[in-house]
Order: C-alpha cells, then sequence, then structure tokens
C-alpha cells in the first residue's frame, strides 16, 4: 500500500477548509511529498490517504471545491415600471409590452415570468430562460381581457440571476466550481378597468383652427375606451367642398386615438368647415375657418369646346372666356394650342386680370381633310389652381351638299330660256340669288355649312327676259 503524506502549514489569514484529491497513475507510482497551504486553525494538520483509494484510472488532475460563492453582480432594467391598459370593454383583449434590458456588466439569465391578477395574461411565444447580453434587451408582451366591470390590479414577476458560473483557480491547472446562483426577482405593476358600456367617440380635433389659402391640417379622434382586439371605425366628413378628408380612420386594437390628414383647398371668400367623427352613436365636430387672403385664381368658360362638323376649307370659330376669380390679380403669360386644323384666331394675352376682369381667347378650326380632329389650347398663368389650365378642342372635317331638282313649267305659250335658284340662310326671309342662268331643271348647292339651316326656291325665265313668281320653298339643316 501507498502512502500520500500531505503537509499542511500555518497561514496568518482565515480559509475555509479544502480537500485535495490526487490521482495515482495506473502503475502506483510514489507522487512524493507535495506541499499545499491551508489555514485549518493554528495547528499542522496530516492527510494520510491509502494508495487503494487513490488508484483512479488515467487521473492526472485534481479539482478544488470551493465552499464560497462567487458575487452576482446581475441587474435587469425593466420599463415601464407599471402598465396601466385603462378602460377596457369586458369581452375584448388588449395588448401592451414591458421591455426587460441588461444595463449591467455581466450576462443576465431570465429564468422565469410570471403574471398575477385574474385578467391578465402573458401572451404565448415566450419562451424561456432568456439570456441577455450586456446591452441587450427583450419585450415581454402582456394581455389584459376583463371578465366582469371593475378596475383590476396584478402584476408581472420576473426571476433572473447571473448567467456566468464562478471559477477557482489552483495550480496548475483551471477548473469550475459548483457554485449555485442566487436568484433575484423584480416586478411590474398591471392596472386596467372592464367596462360593459359602448365605445363612442369623445372627441375630435385639429391642430389648427384658422388656415388661410391652400394647405393640411393635423387631425386627431378620441375614443371613450381601448378599441377591441379588432378595432374601431371612426366614420369622417367634412360639410364643405375646400375640405376633404378620409371616409373613414381606424382606431387600432388597444389604441383609443387615431390621427388622419384634412386636405384643405384655397378659397375666395371666407368660409367655415366642419368636420365631423362619428363611432358607437355619437358624433364629435372640429369647425376650421377659411380664410381666402391673397390668392390669384383664373377660371375657364368650358373645359372642352366641340366645333362639330365643319366643311373643308372653311373656318369655324369659337370664343373661350377667361377670368380673375381670386382675391388678387392673375397673370395669363402665354396660351397655345395644338392639333391639325386649329389655331388662335386673336387673344390679348399675356395680360393681367384684376380681381373680377375677364379675357377672350378666339380659337378656329379650319379643316382640310375629312374626319375627326382634337386639340388642346393652353393657357400658363400663376393661378392657385395650377400654373396651366388645358381646354379640349374637338371637330370633324366634312363636305356637304344640297341637291336640288324641279319640274319644268306646263304653261302653254312660254318657252323657258333659263332658271334662277334663291336661297335663305338661317332661317331669314330674305333671299339671295344663288345661280342664274341655268338651263337644266337641277343644281348643287356645294357652299353649304355644318350646323345650318337653309331655304331655297327657283324662278324661271322667258326667252323676253320675264321672270316667274318662285316656286315653292324647300328647307334643309346641316348637320
Amino acid at each position: 500500500m501507498s502512502v500520500l503524506f500531505l503537509n499542511v502549514e500555518r497561514l496568518s489569514g482565515p480559509l475555509k477548509p479544502s480537500v485535495l484529491l490526487l490521482c495515482l497513475t495506473r502503475e502506483n507510482r510514489a507522487l512524493g511529498n507535495i506541499r499545499k497551504s491551508l489555514l485549518v486553525g493554528n495547528g499542522l494538520l496530516l492527510l494520510l490517504l491509502s494508495a487503494a483509494a487513490m488508484l483512479l484510472s488515467g487521473c492526472g488532475a485534481y479539482v478544488v471545491n470551493s465552499g464560497a460563492s462567487a458575487a452576482d453582480t446581475s441587474t435587469l432594467a425593466v420599463t415601464p415600471s407599471d402598465v396601466a391598459f385603462g378602460e377596457v370593454a369586458v369581452g375584448t383583449t388588449v395588448d401592451s409590452t414591458v421591455t426587460l434590458g441588461n444595463p449591467g456588466t455581466a450576462a443576465v439569465e431570465i429564468s422565469d415570468l410570471s403574471v398575477t391578477g385574474s385578467s391578465f395574461t402573458l401572451a404565448s411565444g415566450t419562451t424561456l430562460p432568456i439570456t441577455l447580453a450586456v446591452g441587450e434587451s427583450t419585450t415581454v408582451h402582456l394581455q389584459f381581457s376583463p371578465k366582469g366591470k371593475g378596475a383590476v390590479k396584478g402584476q408581472l414577476q420576473v426571476q433572473y440571476a447571473s448567467a456566468t458560473t464562478a471559477a477557482a483557480a489552483i495550480e496548475p491547472q483551471t477548473v469550475t466550481s459548483s457554485a449555485s446562483k442566487k436568484k433575484k426577482s423584480t416586478s411590474v405593476g398591471l392596472t386596467g378597468t372592464g367596462s360593459t358600456t359602448t365605445t363612442t367617440v369623445t372627441g375630435l380635433s385639429c391642430t389648427s383652427a384658422a388656415l388661410t389659402g391652400a394647405g393640411t391640417d393635423a387631425c386627431t379622434v378620441t375614443l371613450s375606451a381601448a378599441a377591441a382586439s379588432s378595432g374601431q371605425s371612426v366614420t369622417l366628413a367634412s360639410n364643405d367642398a375646400a375640405v376633404t378628408v378620409p371616409s373613414s380612420v381606424k382606431v387600432a386594437a388597444g389604441a383609443t386615438t387615431a390621427n388622419f390628414t384634412a386636405t384643405v383647398a384655397a378659397v375666395t371668400t371666407t368660409q367655415t368647415a366642419t368636420l365631423t367623427a362619428t363611432s358607437g352613436g355619437a358624433t364629435q365636430s372640429f369647425a376650421i375657418q377659411l380664410s381666402a387672403g391673397s390668392v390669384a385664381t383664373l377660371a375657364v368658360n368650358a373645359t372642352s369646346v366641340a366645333f362639330g362638323s365643319v366643311n373643308l376649307n372653311t373656318t369655324a370659330t369659337q370664343t373661350v372666356t377667361l377670368s380673375s376669380t381670386g382675391t388678387t390679380a392673375v397673370s395669363i403669360s402665354s396660351v397655345t394650342l395644338a392639333g391639325t386644323g386649329f389655331s388662335i384666331a386673336s387673344s390679348n394675352v399675356p395680360t393681367s386680370l384684376s380681381p373680377g376682369q375677364t379675357a377672350s381667347v378666339s380659337v378656329a378650326f379650319d379643316p382640310t381633310t375629312s374626319g375627326a380632329a382634337t386639340g388642346t389650347l393652353t393657357i400658363a398663368s400663376n393661378s392657385s389652381t395650377g400654373s396651366t389650365t388645358q381646354v379640349a378642342l374637338t371637330g370633324t372635317g366634312v363636305t356637304y351638299a344640297v341637291n336640288l331638282s324641279w319640274n319644268a313649267p306646263t304653261s302653254t305659250g312660254v318657252t323657258v330660256a333659263s332658271y334662277n335658284v334663291y336661297r335663305a340662310t338661317g332661317g331669314v326671309s330674305s333671299y339671295s340669288l344663288l345661280a342664274s342662268a341655268k338651263t337644266s331643271t337641277a343644281y348643287t348647292d356645294a357652299a353649304v355649312q355644318g350646323a345650318t339651316s337653309y331655304a331655297y326656291y327657283v324662278t324661271s325665265v322667258a326667252t323676253d327676259g320675264t321672270e316667274s313668281v318662285p316656286s315653292n320653298t324647300t328647307a334643309v339643316t346641316i348637320p
């Protein structure tokens, strides 16, 4: 049997006793004298170990089992320290979150999360344990689903500890201690109120109650309690065409407010626009005072001009009227025209129109080919409605003719030498000679205009130059 002697000497400070376990090799060679300093009071401790107890296979290392734990420096930051869910309708669920962060100098392990309070729950999907490195954070999702009317209180309890383990160093190797972790805890207060009343809209407000000219206004609707898990829709309306709002806005689940934008167009006179928000059987309103200010506005009497059917190589004209309807002068810098067959017959542009003044632009259509034609009249100005205003032009080039025919007179003893053709235009009673000395009993009038009415009669001329009374009249309207 081999005997191992451990010589223990007295040192000058208190230490807890330790056990040194040394292993012999398979050959049971003596290890010699080992000298280790352990304080066990004021004397020497002689430790005699049996070699048989030391016969461990291929060991060659030793372990120190320290009775002391390393100091736990872990810390956990909780934000917010209290969660107020507010008033929530019974049967609905509202969500909220708590952030757990590690502001310390060592990793933290969160080992347990628990919630107290009959209506509070921890949302599914949280897997424990959670390890947070220094500077890291995690979000905990909480839910409040009141089961009845009234105030409810609860807590979120969090248990955590340092994520690292203590270590003891003994020459010549470093081995891990079996020191246990001491858990710490912190908590977050939870409050909420169950309500059996209908959630209604209780407020409507906008950033600006008065606006001058065009712009936007940021607005907010407010509910009497948090919206249900599906959210709550609020219907919006404006009684003034100058202010447009969305048809509705949705308050998100768990929220009590929602935002929207009111778009305001420039007005020429001071007026009041009223916005309304309706939900849950209640309606709230908000008034916005609109002022004209100095606004230059150009108005055009038509957005399109139709010339209809016009004979080829014949000019038709129409007038476009420009008006200043703002509160300050509008400057018209140019008018341009595009489209085959169309042209500007006359205009006094460039010009400046004071409020109430007008100007005219005469547009002509002179088709050279048959068929439909289109064009665009573009007016450039400093109008608040836009830098350019366009008028669409349409027309059709056509060839029209009126074919006339008549019977020769049957009076005995009269010799007809020729015929005269007379025409009246536009329903007037005054006829003018259109053609004379016609020997045939037919005539074609090719000089007619579209959208015009014509009336005709014929006379016969005897060989002695005597002209007969007019024939019956016939009328036609050109499309």
